[in-house]
């Protein structure tokens, strides 16, 4: 196991990003919900993937395609605005893919558009967790049967999220936990977006300045000294990253994504170290032993990037190589397990951390939510049950609808400026 090294004072590494919030299995990604349960959970930084709207706003969406991960589908207003082999004007057939990496004609066909919606559209939608949509048999849009309970479904009744709304709620959690919760926004189809003519990365960091995460001086961005969180600046473009690093401060990180098809050389990753603190690399392509694989985790360290890598699930194999390459920080999409798994690491719990963990991370994390957000509480053998759910395999999605199946709660409160609604259904 690789020697344990801290990140400041008291933080141990590799830090743990909230993959689209941490629990993309259990909660629709990019919601409020998702973002505060996977704070709660443990994370060091929140990471919101970023979409633009027809009238440039933010929006808080990992996919230009909306019906991957809403309900649009349901609705008969938006029916004319899917894209068809006939869409013409505003509705070209042929745009950037979702990871940044170049053009694919007929993209959008079939589905609806980010960019061919207002903000004010795009907020009257409701989230879905994405596995639902992706199942057939569900048909309803509505709910989402998980796992292998019968007839255990349920329904979080969440909107899109505007990227200042995001920013706000991490503030407001920061406080809530009183430690520092940090952002990772990633900049989505840049190269697009700039083709458009908007200034996508402008818009970006006059969002985190005004909600305090960047000051500005002398026209330079810099981390805010008071800031709730800290920053790390993300895009699979690196002309995004290049205009980004020109307006901020060395306090800004700013993290170049890569993909297993990129140019991983030395030569490559010297390019990089001239306008990037790291590198976010899939973990398929770090966990290979030929000489290869070593070399890019070599290469990278030698040319002073940190290494970052995604995504981290419910694999302890997976978070022992984190461990192993030493890396900075991971993409979790089970924040519950990286924390219980690289606290058990360092010896900040039993053994039994690692299996038992989440699953009492969960029920703690849903316990004070409960509490800051008037959330209905999980049921007193809630905790039997996830531990059960999670020693047969099944773990913490199906665990979650066990405490709940026998529910039926329906509870809206204000938190932080922001309205939940959270409805519980058998």
């Amino acid at each position: 196991m690789g020697t344990v090294r801290v990140h400041g004072p008291t933080e141990l590494l590799p830090q743990i990003i909230a993959h689209r919030g941490g629990a993309p299995r259990l909660i629709p990604e990019h919601s409020l919900a998702a973002y505060a349960i996977g704070a709660e959970q443990g994370a060091h930084y929140i990471e919101p993937d970023l979409q633009v709207s027809r009238d440039g706003m933010l929006f808080c969406m990992h996919d230009s395609k909306l019906g991957a991960t809403t309900n649009i589908a349901t609705r008969r207003d938006f029916a004319s605005r899917r894209r068809t082999p006939s869409s013409t004007g505003s509705f070209p057939v042929s745009t950037e893919s979702e990871s940044g990496s170049g053009t694919v004609e007929n993209e959008g066909l079939g589905d609806w558009l980010v960019e061919d919606f207002d903000a004010s559209e795009l907020l009257d939608l409701q989230l879905r967790p994405r596995e639902c949509m992706e199942t057939a048999a569900n048909t309803s849009h509505r709910n989402c049967a998980v796992g292998s309970l019968p007839g255990a479904q349920f329904d979080f009744r969440q909107r899109p999220v505007l990227f200042r709304e995001m920013l706000q709620l991490t503030k407001q959690l920061s406080l809530k936990l009183g430690r520092q919760i940090g952002v990772a926004p990633e900049t989505k189809r840049a190269k697009f977006y700039r083709a458009r003519g908007v200034q996508f990365e402008k818009a970006l960091l006059h969002e985190l300045h005004s909600a305090g995460f960047l000051t500005l001086k002398r026209g330079v961005y810099a981390t805010a000294a008071n800031s709730p969180g800290r920053v790390i600046l993300q895009s699979m473009d690196e002309t995004s990253l290049r205009i980004m690093r020109n307006a901020t401060d060395s306090s800004v990180r700013i993290v170049q994504g890569m993909s297993e098809g990129d140019d991983l050389s030395p030569a490559s990753f010297s390019a990089i170290a001239s306008y990037a603190h790291g590198v976010a690399l899939p973990l398929d392509v770090l966990e290979s032993h030929d000489d290869a694989g070593k070399q890019v985790v070599s290469s990278a360290r030698a040319h002073g990037l940190q290494l970052l890598a995604w995504t981290l699930r419910n694999d302890a194999k997976r978070h022992a190589l984190a461990l192993e390459l030493e890396l900075d920080a991971v993409f979790s999409d089970d924040v519950a397990s990286s924390a219980a798994f690289f606290a058990a690491a360092h010896g900040l719990c039993g053994a039994a951390c690692v299996a038992a963990g989440p699953a009492e991370r969960l029920i703690d994390g849903l316990d004070q939510l409960a509490e800051g957000m008037h959330l209905p509480a999980p049921m007193g053998s809630a905790a039997a049950l996830l531990l059960a759910a999670a020693t047969t395999g099944a773990f913490v999605a199906l665990g979650l609808l066990s405490c709940y199946r026998n529910r039926s709660a329906r509870t809206r409160t204000v938190f932080g400026g922001h309205q939940f609604q959270f409805v519980y259904s058998q």
